[in-house]
């Protein structure tokens, strides 16, 4: 998946990628219900780190979380 590496650096890189860069430290922003509303979180350096681990077997998989991360934030 070495393209997937490429967009994923893309993704990191982008100036509105910020807040999607790493878990949202909802105890420091006092939002207590984030668990309750965001079942499955995840950020960019997740994704990362499960490509570096070779976790994704897929595309589709890789792709799923990377939505995931879009659809958390809605």
């Amino acid at each position: 998946l070495p393209k997937i590496n490429t967009v994923m650096e893309q993704l990191n890189k982008h100036n509105k990628s910020l807040e999607f860069r790493e878990a949202v430290d909802w105890e420091t922003f006092g939002l207590y219900d984030y668990p309750q509303v965001i079942k499955n979180p995840m950020d960019i350096g997740k994704v990362k780190n499960n490509l570096d681990e070779k976790k994704y077997k897929t595309l589709k998989e890789w792709y799923e979380d990377v939505m995931l991360i879009w659809n958390n934030c809605k």
